[in-house]
């Protein structure tokens, strides 16, 4: 029955299993499908405080290495609230390829595929009113290391109140209930 109203969403910075934010997917039992990369090449760059964006330029950058996460609608609301959707991060569709099922989730996987398309999640991104060619100048990356997130991330508490990030808490956006997106009619996601 959990299948559901199972929304699939691609992972490729904080989130990921370990780094800062994953404890939001582990908390609200989202399940680890598998890794996977993005078909296209996008432009991945990180902040002052190693907050990486993946910017809506296809074609420019690397293809994308992350992790696929099934999730239900309550916990991609909640994802949403966290990435501030749609004024800190927009949510998009992105083809991915290379689809690695994780142990013990073929099955799974499987009956997934009869229900969502698996290859088209959601992913986060930078929202292009944002990006500037400044950020389209900085170094690309394919990977968001673990290793340099532990040396480099700073979390929302201990940054500057400038910060982007920082609004979201001034206008609440973080506490509020912020209703899921609702997916277009011809979705595989419509209930």
């Amino acid at each position: 029955a959990a299948m559901s109203a199972l929304n699939v969403v691609f992972v490729y910075g904080t989130l990921k299993r370990g780094l800062y934010n994953s404890k939001y997917l582990q908390t609200a039992g989202a399940t680890l499908v598998g890794h996977a990369k993005t078909t296209t090449e996008l432009p991945m760059i990180t902040d002052e405080y190693y907050v990486p964006y993946l910017l809506k330029q296809p074609g420019i950058g690397n293809k994308i290495q992350g992790e696929l996460y099934a999730v239900n609608n309550d916990v991609m609301a909640k994802l949403d609230e966290l990435e501030g959707v749609p004024h800190y991060y927009t949510r998009e569709r992105v083809p991915i390829q290379d689809l690695e099922l994780v142990g013990g989730s073929e099955e799974q996987g499987r009956k997934l595929m009869e229900s969502v398309d698996l290859c088209m999640p959601w992913v986060y991104m930078m929202p292009e009113h944002r990006v500037t060619e400044e950020h389209l100048s900085q170094e690309f990356i394919h990977n968001y290391c673990p290793s340099e997130h532990f040396k480099n991330y700073v979390p929302r508490s201990h940054r500057a109140t400038t910060h982007v990030s920082m609004a979201l808490k001034k206008n609440n956006l973080v506490h509020t209930n912020i209703t899921p997106l609702s997916a277009p009619a011809s979705s595989k996601f419509s209930a």
